[in-house]
């Protein structure tokens, strides 16, 4: 009797230690886009806008763009953009 008290409290234990790492891996995902930008002779370009598109599918199965990202380079020509999950 005193191992399957011993035993419970130990899963329950388990259970309650492990519940916030299921919940946390149960939120939304971000990636991060970096980049340079250049031209021909490979120097920085300043003032280009990049944008992306975030895909997804209406209830009629045609695809739609659910929203969009843009950045412009900076004077190095670098650039960030953080994405949502999309397709």
């Amino acid at each position: 009797m005193k191992s399957t008290l011993q035993r419970a409290g130990l899963t329950f234990a388990g259970f309650f230690f492990l519940c916030p790492v299921l919940a946390q891996s149960q939120g939304p995902a971000t990636g991060t886009l970096k980049g340079v930008v250049t031209d021909q002779t490979g120097a920085a370009v300043d003032g280009i806008l990049i944008r992306t598109e975030n895909w997804g599918v209406d209830a009629r199965q045609h695809p739609m763009i659910k929203g969009e990202t843009s950045s412009y380079t900076d004077f190095e020509g670098r650039f960030s953009l953080t994405l949502a999950p999309g397709v």
